[in-house]
């Protein structure tokens, strides 16, 4: 074996490492590049509505009212303390500040949620009422969240913008069970008629909101209301969308038959939306019926409204 070949020997064993160091940096490179952490995005939310009902007051019950908002985002996150900053969150067109009767505070929930926690004011001596039951809320900064980052890259903030959370209906508990219904004969003269009960009932003060719809040969529509005798709301948000109100002014101690009463007494006192109809109740169940002006094969339709449809 010549001299020469030991030094050729570890000059190819080193351009191979050489080579192969090349390739894994490259290789390890494009998989960090492949899995390179991303803005968090909004995925879904839900709103809930709530108060503690063991409390042995009405008035300790009303102060324990609060609006749950659970967003979900597409990823692990991370979320500064003290952000409620970074959000502006209002309700029937008036945002929540330290002074007004409702306050928030944001928190994180799990891995990739946070709660944004609507309650009532301890140092303010106005009621806690979601009034038009519209709830908005966006970014201080325009499009992002400084204080909720990626749990992979803090550097990537959450991103948020005006179309995340727009002009939702608040659920405040309310839902109906039991419906059936009596389809329209013209020659029989047979009225169409919807018949529910209330069966959860609101945990918060403010407007619950439900559809009035009328099915005729497979097309639905809905029946529109566009006054509330109460006097609120002077004018109903776009959201309502024909919607008719039910109020519930004092959620802790009305029951069912309270609620049925109350849409009867509104249907039957609305001769501008609903002079075909007519509700009579018995305890939290109601019927509503149409009297005149009915087609045949024609079927009514109750439903609760809110951000879930």
């Amino acid at each position: 074996m010549s001299s020469t070949q030991p030094v050729q020997f570890r000059s190819k064993f080193f351009s191979l490492f050489l080579v192969l160091a090349v390739f894994t940096t490259l290789l390890f490179s494009g998989a960090k590049s492949a899995f390179a952490a991303t803005n968090p995005v909004v995925t879904g939310f839900t709103i809930t509505s709530y108060y503690d009902s063991s409390l042995p007051t009405n008035a300790e019950k009303d102060a324990s009212q609060r609006v749950f908002v659970d967003v979900t985002f597409d990823q692990d996150i991370t979320v500064a303390s003290g952000i409620e900053s970074d959000f502006v969150v209002s309700i029937a067109g008036s945002t929540l500040t330290t002074t007004t009767s409702k306050i928030y505070t944001v928190g994180a929930l799990g891995t990739n949620k946070i709660r944004i926690d609507i309650k009532k004011n301890p140092s303010s001596s106005g009621s806690f009422a979601v009034m038009a039951a519209n709830l908005t809320i966006t970014a201080a900064s325009g499009t992002t969240i400084p204080g909720i980052a990626s749990a992979a890259d803090s550097t990537k903030k959450a991103t948020w913008t005006s179309s995340t959370l727009s002009e939702q209906l608040i659920d405040t508990g309310v839902s109906l069970s039991g419906i059936s219904t009596v389809t329209g004969n013209t020659s029989t003269s047979t009225k169409p008629s919807v018949t529910a009960s209330f069966n959860g009932l609101p945990q918060i003060r403010g407007i619950s909101w439900f559809y009035l719809k009328s099915t005729v040969g497979g097309v639905t529509t809905i029946i529109p209301c566009t006054v509330d005798a109460s006097g609120y709301p002077t004018t109903f948000p776009a959201v309502v969308n024909g919607a008719l109100p039910i109020h519930s002014h004092t959620f802790y101690s009305s029951v069912a038959s309270d609620y049925a009463t109350q849409l009867a007494n509104f249907i039957n006192g609305n001769d501008t939306d609903y002079s075909d109809f007519s509700v009579t109740t018995s305890g939290g169940q109601f019927t509503i019926t149409r009297d005149t002006g009915y087609s045949n094969g024609e079927v009514l339709s109750i439903e609760v409204h809110n951000y879930l449809n």
